[in-house]
C-alpha cells in the first residue's frame, strides 16, 4: 500500500490477501498485525470496505423500479447520500464499534491495543465487503425469481460473514483462544443494539 512498511508486501499483495483471507482468517490477521499498520492505513482499509458498500447502495438504487420514475436530480441526490452513508457514516460507526469491541476485549482479559482492535475491525470489514457485495447483487438481481424471503436471506449473509471474520480477527488481536465465544458476544451485542434502535424508533 505504501513504501513505509504498510500492507503491500509479505507473501502477496493486499488484493491477494483480501481474497484469500477466508482460507486462514487468523493467519491473515497475524500478517496485518506483523506489518504494524499505521492509523492512516487502518483508515484506508475502512474506506476501501466502504467503497464496496457504496457499490451495493448504488446497485440497490439502480435496480429499484421506483428509480425509473425519479427526476434526475433526486437520483443524484440519493447517490450522494449513499456515498456519504457508505464512506463517512459507516466508517464512523465501525470506529465506534471497534472502540466498544476493544473495551469488551480488555474486560475479558484481551492483550491487544486499541489500534489492534481497530485493525481487526477494518480488516474484517474489508475481507467481508466483496462477498457482501456479491450476495447483495445476487439478492437484488434474482429476487423476483427466488422470492422475497430467499432474497432477504442472501442480503443477510454479508453481516453474518462480517461477524465471523471480526470474531476471528479480534481473537487474534487479543490472544483469545475461543473465537466462537467472541462471535457469540458480538451476536449478542448486535442483537441488543438492534433491539434498542427498534424500541427507540417506536418511541418506547
Amino acid at each position: 500500500m505504501s513504501a513505509d512498511g504498510q500492507p503491500t508486501g509479505g507473501r502477496g499483495s493486499l488484493t491477494a490477501r483480501v481474497f484469500t483471507a477466508w482460507a486462514d482468517m487468523a493467519g491473515s490477521m497475524r500478517w496485518l498485525l506483523s506489518l504494524n499498520p499505521s492509523e492512516a492505513t487502518i483508515l484506508v482499509l475502512f474506506m476501501l470496505s466502504g467503497g464496496f458498500q457504496f457499490l451495493g447502495n448504488v446497485a440497490k438504487l439502480w435496480l429499484d423500479p421506483a428509480t425509473a420514475a425519479m427526476p434526475e436530480g433526486e437520483i443524484v441526490s440519493r447517490a450522494g447520500a449513499a456515498f456519504a452513508a457508505a464512506l463517512i457514516f459507516r466508517t464512523l460507526a465501525l470506529y465506534a464499534f471497534a472502540a466498544l469491541s476493544h473495551w469488551l476485549s480488555k474486560l475479558a482479559g484481551g492483550t491487544g491495543s486499541g489500534r489492534d482492535s481497530r485493525a481487526a475491525m477494518a480488516w474484517s470489514a474489508l475481507v467481508a465487503a466483496p462477498i457482501t457485495l456479491l450476495f447483495t447483487l445476487a439478492g437484488l438481481s434474482f429476487g423476483p425469481l427466488i422470492g422475497e424471503s430467499a432474497a432477504a436471506t442472501l442480503l443477510q449473509i454479508g453481516p453474518l460473514l462480517l461477524g465471523f471474520a471480526l470474531a476471528q480477527c479480534l481473537s487474534e488481536a487479543h490472544g483469545f483462544t475461543r473465537p466462537w465465544l467472541v462471535l457469540a458476544v458480538i451476536a449478542g451485542l448486535i442483537f441488543v443494539l438492534i433491539t434498542g434502535l427498534q424500541l427507540l424508533a417506536r418511541g418506547i
